[in-house]
């Protein structure tokens, strides 16, 4: 059974917190939050305002990235409140056209080639280019979890979300 006696605190922790909690290899998430509350700057914001990354949003875009033996699909649904979700966008790529030998690349190979060959930056608004979608307050993608028995689980899940987002 989880513990959860300490969630005040750390929900305390989060509403103090000026700057986006972080990853790193050498210091645990509650180091960083602990950090960035040292080193924030003096606001004339009200103490129990709650930071902007923990606030409802008015409008998100879930993608989702199928990943098969050939072929890699990416589909887009955006949402906002009150409303049904609507279809924006869905893309079909063929692995060996990217150039990615097929059975044969590692995340990195697959990363590079989402970044650079698809759609999925600009959807996700990180492009700098003109989007090609509606703007959204929020994304979020969601990676298909391959089994670690599958030949190609060497690119799925964490390790390729994890070398996205750096």
């Amino acid at each position: 059974m989880p513990d959860y006696s300490k969630n005040g605190d750390e929900w305390n922790e989060m509403l103090v917190a000026k700057h986006i909690p972080g990853f790193s290899d050498s210091l645990t998430a509650f180091d960083q939050l602990e950090m960035a509350t040292e080193q924030r700057s003096v606001s004339n914001t009200a103490e129990s305002q709650v930071p902007a990354w923990l606030t409802p949003c008015g409008s998100e875009r879930h993608i989702g990235i199928e990943q098969g033996v050939r072929n890699f699909a990416i589909v887009a649904v955006d949402k906002t409140p009150n409303s049904l979700l609507r279809f924006v966008g869905a893309e079909l790529y063929d692995l060996q056209g990217e150039e990615l030998r097929v059975g044969r690349f590692s995340a990195s190979d697959l990363v590079l080639v989402l970044q650079n060959k698809t759609v999925l930056m600009n959807w996700m608004q990180l492009s700098g280019d003109p989007l090609l979608l509606p703007h959204v307050d929020r994304v979020i993608v969601h990676v298909e979890q391959l089994s670690v028995q599958t030949q190609q689980a060497v690119f799925s899940g964490i390790r390729s979300a994890a070398a996205a987002a750096w």
